[in-house]
């Protein structure tokens, strides 16, 4: 069985030389700007509720004999006008013809630390409308991992923060990346100093402000002499955090005082960083001015790839267009296809619709994306039989998407998936 790994990562990485020229030294300021009063409190069953659970599958590991471990990963949207500290969740398996009967449930499991690819910073908070992946695992006997038992996460709380502290790095893209343009140069005009604070990773102020800024305070901060050869420890400059801002305009900035296709120690370009956050507008200006688009990160993967495993299908026809092949595969033989079945219907629709195939197979193993989700479950498999992938193909050890259904599960049974294809074929 293919192990599921989490990727859930903050995009905050850089190396020594990075390409972009500093600004002079920020003028002195008068002292910290002071903290609002800051405490976290737990939140009420409404603003619970405006806690959105997006899923983004998961995945099931045996761990030895007698146990195995089960992966839900969940987007959260933040919809409410509240920073959120933490949240609290518990896996849940339940019988699929009763969903109702519970026959597991975990013990509570909390997350503390909101990491997104477009949140540029470590952070301990979700800011009102941003979202962030997050992932719960828990271990139960093996005797539950059955295909008539289904698994899921369950909410069952969340602490607020209340208030600011803008001497904390975190809590400062919390507000800057809330505020229109006049607040957000007000809130730098209190205190300059907030352009120099870092993160453990070296995250400077500069580098969220162009994360989170308008273009015109962006301008306005350069003019007042913040550092615009700022970089973190891993080797992110100001443009990899102008690729996620919400202006385009932003990495236009940027490109002033950076090359456009300086990379951090992942080999991540700002295009990277557009790429994977889905800022098209981003995308499009740095494509424009000369951004490499065969650029692979040190995982491997190629803008298209990343795009369909972050689940960006309106990235494709930019990248296609700009001339990235949809029928590349990567150094591991898998092809766009693969990585779209394990994603949703819109992805899937998008990679069909640039002409990759169905049964597009890794080149490497010869599975097909129908055999890769009938081994994991995936609730794709009835989508991919409805546009025509085949379950009768064999890969190159002799297997078809049947025997792979029937290592997924401890009861070595292709019951449930026949009753897919059977449902699949009656909907054509």
């Amino acid at each position: 069985m293919r192990k599921w790994v989490a990727s859930f990562t903050v995009l905050v990485v850089l190396i020594t030389n990075l390409g972009c020229s500093p600004n002079p030294v920020l003028g002195q300021s008068s002292k910290n700007s002071p903290a609002t009063s800051v405490g976290n409190r737990l939140a009420t069953p409404t603003e619970l509720a405006k806690l959105q659970l997006i899923d983004r599958g998961g995945g099931v590991e045996p761990v030895s004999s007698s146990e195995v471990l089960f992966h839900s990963r969940k987007r959260i949207l933040n919809t409410s006008n509240l920073q959120i500290a933490s949240v609290t969740g518990v896996g849940q398996l339940y019988y699929r013809a009763m969903p109702s009967k519970v026959v597991f449930e975990s013990s509570p499991i909390k997350i503390e630390s909101f990491e997104n690819l477009s949140v540029p910073i470590k952070g301990t908070l979700l800011p009102l409308n941003e979202t962030a992946i997050v992932d719960f695992s828990y271990k139960a006997d093996s005797s539950l991992f059955r295909t008539d038992i289904g698994y899921r996460l369950v909410l069952k709380s969340a602490e607020v923060r209340d208030g600011y502290d803008l001497n904390n790095p975190e809590d400062l893209y919390s507000k800057l990346v809330n505020t229109d343009a006049a607040g957000q140069q007000k809130i730098f005009d209190d205190n300059l100093k907030l352009l120099t604070v870092k993160t453990p990773d070296g995250v400077s102020g500069t580098m969220i402000a162009f994360a989170t800024c308008a273009p015109e305070t962006l301008e306005y901060l350069v003019k007042k002499g913040a550092n615009t050869g700022d970089h973190d420890q891993h080797g992110n400059t100001i443009l990899h955090m102008a690729a996620v801002g919400a202006d385009a305009r932003s990495a236009e900035i940027g490109l002033k005082f950076c090359k456009v296709d300086v990379a951090n120690e992942k080999n991540e370009t700002p295009l990277t960083r557009a790429v994977r956050t889905g800022n098209q507008g981003a995308a499009k200006v740095l494509i424009a001015n000369g951004a490499s688009i065969k650029v692979v990160a040190s995982d491997g993967r190629n803008l298209g790839e990343l795009a369909i495993k972050e689940e960006h299908p309106e990235m494709l026809k930019i990248l296609v267009a700009a001339g990235e092949s949809p029928l590349e595969t990567d150094s591991e033989g898998m092809g766009w296809m693969e990585f779209a079945s394990e994603r949703t219907e819109d992805t899937i629709k998008a990679v069909l619709a640039l002409g990759v195939p169905i049964d597009q197979a890794n080149s490497i193993t010869g599975k097909t994306p129908l055999m890769g989700v009938a081994e994991d479950q995936w609730p794709t498999q009835e989508f991919l039989l409805r546009n025509g992938a085949n379950p009768d193909i064999r890969d190159f050890s002799g297997k078809t998407a049947y025997d792979w259904a029937k290592e997924s599960n401890t009861l070595h049974s292709d019951r449930f998936f026949r009753q897919i294809v059977e449902r699949a074929r009656m909907q054509k």
